[in-house]
């Protein structure tokens, strides 16, 4: 199973700095048939309400419109639940697995670049996404050829993964170690000020 993009975009974070999102990131662009509507961009308030009828990559939306409006720190978690629950069909089908990885490589260098200036508050968000993401409802369709056995197997094993890879990545580079390659490199390091609104209390 592959390892999640987080983990090679949070080394990549330690090295070099990066732009803002405001406006490479303003306007994802996604595959087609993941559209939530005739719209340009949709609201993160519309792709959350459509969640079980448009395709998960659209939690992108959810993201950006969180970052651009200087919520910080909501959008790093929505990143991370996007991650989740994106990588099963990245699995499946190689065209949603380019998009994704075009997508990731834009917003999770930025993203993680800022938040890892606090590794444990990376650590904190991260395991609040894991814990919160199964509770999302699933979008409503499978890929061509599973049954829904084997599609509910693969969703679960891909967040098992994406957990281990996740709490194995700071096992093997403690936070401390983090702040010492992000100092080295000119890179930020502290309690962070600009995380925008808090995470409401009902997304664990």
């Amino acid at each position: 199973m592959k390892t999640p993009f987080c983990i090679a975009a949070a080394v990549a974070a330690l090295l070099v700095p990066t732009v803002s999102l405001a406006n490479s990131a303003a306007t994802p662009t996604l595959p087609q048939e993941a559209a939530v509507t005739q719209q340009a961009t949709p609201s993160a308030a519309e792709v959350l309400a459509n969640i079980e009828t448009v395709s998960p990559v659209n939690l992108i939306y959810v993201v950006s419109e969180y970052w651009n409006a200087g919520n910080k720190l909501q959008a790093a978690f929505w990143y991370y639940v996007w991650q989740i629950r994106t990588e099963p069909w990245a699995q499946t089908d190689p065209e949603f697995a380019r998009a994704r990885l075009a997508l990731n490589q834009n917003f999770g260098s930025t993203i993680n670049s800022w938040i890892f200036a606090d590794p444990e508050l990376v650590v904190a968000i991260s395991e609040r996404a894991m814990s919160f993401e199964p509770r999302l409802p699933l979008w409503n369709r499978m890929p061509e050829g599973m049954s829904a056995e084997q599609w509910e197997q693969l969703v679960q094993a891909t967040r098992v993964a994406y957990a281990n890879d996740m709490r194995g990545a700071f096992a093997q580079t403690p936070p401390d170690q983090i702040r010492a390659l992000r100092q080295q490199n000119g890179l930020p390091v502290g309690t962070l000020t600009d995380i925008g609104l808090p995470l409401p209390e009902d997304w664990r």
